[in-house]
């Protein structure tokens, strides 16, 4: 049986220069949570999107898992990696900003634990996770450094880290439809969407050494939307996605990033309450 603990719910951002003093991040993601179907949206090229990238990182974390590890998703939202990780025998822990997220997650896959937390305030002790995840986070965060920080207090051997690139797709789309590409960030929370290379820097800085770097190239539904695409064109848009991965491995609209500890950073000792 599952547990959702509320821990650190009050000021759990601070204010994005993007966005005005008054943004309430915890109502904006409740919100979400509440609306945002990603692995069934009823869209096809959403659903498409997002259970493309999910395969692709699923076999990377497969790869970085052993039986008996303890592993964290940092923003799990429904839980889906959760049951990656107990399927590979990890013991899992979930945390996520909304807590209507963790009572979708509650009770889906198996005995994991659930926390209400920020994910630059964790509420784990340092060293105390094995693996930790987190995809699609940090787009979203004013201040990503800290969360990659907190991230190397708390685990001890290997991080994998998900996030828009701002890639080729980007480079064009905002040459042609700058304010759309603005408006659809907006919409989704998107404030702090860095190229490979300056992500890559902040990791680094944060305490983390790569192991892998690479990007994935997935049709945007916004786009295949906008053209009208129909689902039969799937296996055209599959191998064209599959020859820009081949040709342009580091230019794609998804980073997927493996890092683990470096062991020349001396990091913070964990606050006081930390389990």
């Amino acid at each position: 049986m599952r547990t959702v603990s509320r821990t650190h719910t009050d000021g759990l951002h601070p204010r994005a220069r993007s966005t005005p003093a008054e943004f309430d991040y915890v109502a904006f993601y409740e919100e979400e949570a509440r609306q945002v179907e990603r692995y069934s949206s009823p869209r096809f090229w959403d659903a498409r999107y997002h259970r493309t990238r999910m395969k692709a990182i699923e076999r990377v974390l497969r790869r970085a898992l052993r039986p008996g590890d303890r592993f964290m998703d940092a923003g799990c939202g429904g839980g889906e990696y959760l049951a990656v990780a107990l399927s590979a025998g990890a013991e899992a822990i979930g945390t996520d900003l909304a807590r209507t997220y963790l009572l979708r997650a509650n009770g889906r896959f198996g005995a994991v634990r659930l926390l209400q937390a920020d994910v630059t305030h964790l509420p784990l002790r340092a060293k105390s996770l094995d693996v930790l995840l987190c995809s699609e986070v940090i787009e979203h965060l004013p201040n990503p450094e800290a969360a990659l920080a907190e991230f190397a207090r708390v685990a001890k051997r290997v991080a994998l880290i998900t996030t828009p690139n701002f890639g080729a797709m980007r480079v064009i789309a905002g040459m042609f439809l700058r304010a759309q590409m603005e408006e659809l960030d907006r919409s989704v929370g998107h404030i702090s969407v860095f190229p490979l290379g300056e992500l890559c820097r902040k990791i680094e800085a944060s305490g983390w050494r790569l192991l892998s770097v690479r990007t994935l190239h997935v049709a945007p539904p916004a786009i295949m939307e906008a053209l009208r695409l129909p689902p039969w064109f799937s296996p055209l848009v599959r191998a064209a996605e599959a020859l820009f991965n081949l040709l342009l491995p580091r230019a794609g609209n998804a980073s997927i990033l493996v890092c683990e500890r470096s062991p020349r950073r001396e990091l913070p000792k964990p606050g006081p309450g930390a389990a």
